[in-house]
């Protein structure tokens, strides 16, 4: 239960369904249950494997399994919600034989996301089987197998309700924060500034985070001429 997008999410739905008046219990595999990044709602329990288990079972694909099983069966649950796709495999794995409907969270893209082989193999088939399949665009729906999108639907991430007011100027100042990679898509971010300050001539960037793609971000930055504009920034500084 880091700071991920993945478990920001979790919370929010973990909220969404207490509201609701739906008992949750959230099942982690890494991580403190009382040291998670994003608050929980009063009444969700938590449970991590690494607490239960310890750190060296919670990082054997094998042990997972087992302990989602075994976890299921203590719970008993109505539905399960997986996220990510070693972890939607891992509990497609550990409900065999169980009559639990299940939704499975995709949160990337087949075609370009980063795998093993072995995860990449399992990964449709495992879609498949879900009652359900979540996906955040239509595009990463598409790159899905046929056989594997007919169960899938578009649900894009969801923020809280915003209060909105009438600008009082065009916003002079942005600010990005995610891994320097290119899954976030900070090149095409840095060239939509470019474009922009062609009508607003004193807008800024400042991206904070880490990453593989600092040199070429900044390389970007540099030959569009931006190095006045675009700001590189550490997260330590936040």
């Amino acid at each position: 239960m880091g700071s991920g997008g993945t478990e920001k999410i979790v919370a929010m739905l973990a909220g969404h369904f207490g509201s609701r008046g739906h008992e949750v219990v959230v099942l982690a595999i890494h991580g403190s249950p009382a040291n998670g990044y994003y608050t929980m709602p009063e009444r969700t329990v938590v449970r991590s494997m690494e607490a239960e288990e310890g750190p060296d079972a919670a990082k054997r694909t094998m042990r997972r399994v087992s302990w989602l099983r075994k976890t299921f069966q203590d719970v008993r649950p109505d539905l399960i919600v997986s996220f990510l796709t070693k972890i939607n495999i891992q509990t497609t794995a550990a409900c065999f034989g169980m009559s639990i409907p299940r939704i499975a969270s995709e949160r990337n893209n087949f075609k370009t996301q980063p795998m093993h082989w072995l995860w990449r193999l399992a990964m449709a088939p495992t879609l498949a089987m879900a009652n359900a399949v979540v996906m955040l665009t239509s595009g990463s729906m598409n790159a899905l197998p046929e056989y594997a999108r007919r169960r899938a639907r578009v649900i894009p991430n969801p923020c809280p309700p915003i209060v909105r007011h009438p600008p009082i100027s065009v916003p002079q100042r942005l600010i990005a924060v995610g891994r320097l990679c290119d899954q976030k898509g900070f090149d095409t971010l840095i060239r939509a500034v470019a474009l922009a300050r062609q009508n607003v001539p004193d807008l800024s960037l400042t991206i904070y985070g880490e990453g593989e793609k600092r040199g070429e971000l900044e390389a970007l930055r540099d030959t569009l001429e931006l190095s006045g504009a675009v700001a590189m920034g550490v997260v330590a500084e936040l």
